[in-house]
């Protein structure tokens, strides 16, 4: 049993995923904490049959990941935090290499590592991993941290519907700490709930709008190098975007092709750096930056309740 990580696991409405979730880690320890987002199924009863140590339920006009993460983180006594999402189960192999890894780097805070995503079923999946180990150009929603790296960096922004862990890292780096990730199977993700992948959700949602916020963050904390580290890769589509936006308001037929030439690059860039989500980020966020403004200012009311 190793006794110095806390697992904060989160979940709403993964009642059909926990136990499933709560066995993976119990072959690890029994330190879990399992935050519910105001759940209307048997999630609380179940995490009960499991006797989870901590369970709180937790209300807010706002409800985000980073929330419910944040209340979990904020109940931790150990050394080390994993969190997880309640249809994701841990690997075995995972924490022992990635225990090591922190424990050997002073200068490490967080390392994550690819899972296994299945959508349909329990038997197919594919791999969501990049190919070597390395300071990458995101986290994920499941990371094992320092818990003192992760309190000094003020943990989890909860007003963020998304983009909340590369804020985090962005908070991580600007501390002199490095965030890794390792070429290592990290978790299962059972990801069998219906996308909403319409066109008006990808460009007018609240986490199209959110791309802004953490550079308005690091503009005011003067986290330049940190946040240029973070987002170096999706600094060169919005640098494209930007010549766009300027090429289409010169309206001349030149300015034109060459803003369609500025797109054709970004899109080759895209698919070279295996990110494709990128080519829509910025163009998201600007359609969505008087929304980003109404973000910024969002304040978080929440309640919880321990069982």
């Amino acid at each position: 049993m190793i006794e110095k990580i806390t697992f904060v696991v989160i979940g709403k409405n993964e009642a059909t995923n926990l136990p499933r979730c709560f066995r993976s880690i119990l072959k690890v320890n029994d330190n879990i904490i399992f935050v519910d987002s105001d759940s209307d199924d048997d999630s609380i009863s179940i995490a009960k049959k499991f006797n989870i140590k901590k369970i709180i339920k937790v209300k807010a006009n706002y409800g985000t990941p980073a929330l419910s993460r944040s209340v979990g983180s904020k109940e931790v006594e150990t050394e080390f935090i994993q969190f997880l999402d309640g249809d994701m189960t841990i690997d075995e192999s995972w924490i022992p290499l990635a225990l090591k890894k922190l424990e050997e780097n002073e200068d490490i805070a967080a390392v994550h590592g690819y899972k296994k995503v299945f959508t349909k079923n329990e038997r197919e999946f594919f791999i969501l991993a990049d190919s070597k180990d390395w300071q990458p150009d995101y986290m994920q929603g499941a990371y094992l941290i320092k818990t003192d790296v992760y309190n000094k960096a003020g943990g989890l922004d909860s007003r963020f519907p998304g983009e909340e862990e590369r804020d985090l890292y962005v908070r991580i780096r600007s501390l002199g700490f490095e965030v890794w990730y390792l070429h290592h199977i990290m978790a299962s993700h059972y990801d069998f709930k219906r996308k909403n992948t319409d066109i008006k959700h990808l460009l007018f949602s609240d986490r199209a709008a959110i791309i802004w916020i953490p550079l308005v963050k690091a503009v005011k904390a003067r986290n330049f190098k940190s946040y240029l580290f973070v987002y170096r890769r999706l600094l060169v589509p919005l640098l494209l975007d930007i010549s766009t936006i300027l090429s289409v308001c010169m309206g001349l037929v030149r300015f034109i092709l060459f803003a369609i030439s500025l797109q054709t690059l970004e899109l080759i860039y895209v698919f070279l750096i295996k990110r494709r989500g990128y080519f829509i980020t910025w163009k998201a966020g600007f359609i969505n930056i008087l929304k980003a403004a109404k973000l910024y200012r969002r304040k978080i009311v929440f309640s919880k309740e321990n069982f």
